[in-house]
């Protein structure tokens, strides 16, 4: 069976800005960085949630992505335990 290739990263930092022109920002510690070997399912479920937002929503797709009935229980756990908080705007997917 084919496996696909998958790094997904989260640079683990924050940035708000103000309506009066103000804004705060910093980092969590080192950026989280999972590597994953998915199936064609699991593979055709990941850029279908890639799809459905821009790339400067990767964050909503992994979400959706750790939801579905497709992903194996072993990378929902890798998931799950890696990414206990999802940053907004800062998780990029890059398929290898």
């Amino acid at each position: 069976m084919k496996r696909f290739r998958v790094r997904i990263t989260d640079n683990n930092c924050f940035h708000r800005e103000f309506d009066d022109g103000t804004a705060i920002g910093g980092s969590y510690g080192e950026p989280i960085v999972v590597n994953l070997r998915l199936n064609e399912n699991e593979f055709k479920a990941l850029t279908m949630f890639m799809g459905q937002v821009s790339d400067l929503r990767h964050d909503v797709a992994l979400f959706s992505f750790t939801q579905c009935c497709v992903l194996s229980d072993w990378h929902k756990r890798v998931l799950c335990e890696n990414f206990k908080a999802i940053t907004p705007e800062e998780v990029k997917i890059e398929i290898l």
